[in-house]
């Protein structure tokens, strides 16, 4: 790790809210929450198969297959949720507990990446369900909660995920509106 300052994660969701508005992105909303979790567990599937590939994998001195996680995956993961956050609950959800979230052991290293990758869709679906019952806080917890998970990870694998994060959306800020994509209603 380096010396420099952590990430403003508050300062840092506001800039990709803005990146998302001006590349013409649906603004997370109470009532397209649903469809933007959906958008957080595709960023979680690609995060898991890009773990999973034989590249990203090796073996530790014990001889048990550990996994590297594509930074750039998490980040994702990270840039939609907080996006989530921060539009929702621009001054209520925790970016200190975010930041400064410590290990207690480097399980992300041996737990085959579907094993994480459920624990986050458990995360993402009970969100859901909270959603379904009305109840914000709960939903504001579950999404700060995966945003600790992705951090977890890429603090058990030792990589710089606040240089991640700044260089993804160092792209996204690069990429067309709507990713050069057409979309259709309907």
């Amino acid at each position: 790790m380096t010396s420099r300052e952590p990430l403003d994660l508050r300062a840092f969701a506001i800039r990709v809210g803005a990146t998302a508005a001006a590349k013409g992105w649906d603004q997370p909303t109470w009532e397209n929450l649903p469809g933007k979790l959906m958008l957080v567990v595709t960023e979680v599937d690609e995060a898991v198969e890009s773990a999973e590939a034989p590249a990203n994998q090796d073996y530790d001195r014990h001889f048990q297959r550990t996994y590297r996680w594509d930074p750039s995956e998490l980040a994702d993961i990270i840039i939609r949720t907080i996006d989530i956050l921060n539009t929702l609950w621009p001054e209520a959800w925790d970016t200190a507990l975010l930041s400064h979230h410590e290990l207690q052991r480097p399980f992300a290293y041996t737990q085959p990446p579907t094993g994480i990758g459920w624990s986050f869709v458990r995360t993402l679906s009970g969100a859901m369900e909270y959603w379904r019952h009305s109840d914000r806080e709960m939903v504001r917890k579950r999404l700060q909660d995966v945003v600790m998970l992705a951090r977890y990870v890429a603090l058990a694998q030792g990589t710089d995920l606040d240089a991640a994060l700044v260089a993804k959306a160092d792209i996204n800020d690069k990429r067309p509106p709507l990713h050069g994509k057409k979309m259709t209603l309907g």
